[in-house]
């Protein structure tokens, strides 16, 4: 069962399970012109900046290659981009992001921007903070 959603070259996944199965469906349109632009959105625990070592730099490694555009909304278990001093701001589709330079394709969503996706705009609003971490 699929539990992603495509939107034009734009796909949104609701964990990093999904990531795989979503970024397979957005390749299979490479070179026909729909996915020049695409963005893969991954919802809540990306499992980015989560262990704050290695294991969270292997998964920035890999979104970073994986073709579109990855676009992060942190859930309620992994450390916030804007409390580690390497990410910074940039201009994103309407809104801003916050991002690595080591990794220009992953971005974290800022909570309370609008994004326009698809001719759409999107308010991010990523989860609360977790006691059980």
């Amino acid at each position: 069962m699929k539990r992603f959603a495509t939107m034009g070259s734009s796909c949104i996944v609701l964990s990093l399970a999904e990531a795989e199965e979503c970024r397979a469906a957005v390749t299979d349109h490479e070179g026909d012109g729909q996915c020049d632009n695409g963005t893969l959105v991954i919802l809540g625990d990306v499992g980015v900046n989560y262990y704050l070592n290695k294991r969270d730099i292997y998964v920035k490694e890999q979104l970073n290659t994986c073709g579109p555009m990855v676009l992060c909304i942190h859930g309620n278990h992994e450390c916030r981009p804007a409390h580690i001093p390497s990410y910074g701001l940039q201009d994103w589709n309407g809104g801003q992001v916050c991002v690595q330079p080591e990794y220009p394709h992953v971005m974290f969503a800022v909570d309370g921007e609008v994004y326009t996706l698809e001719g759409r705009n999107h308010l991010v609003i990523g989860g609360a903070y977790s006691v059980d971490k």
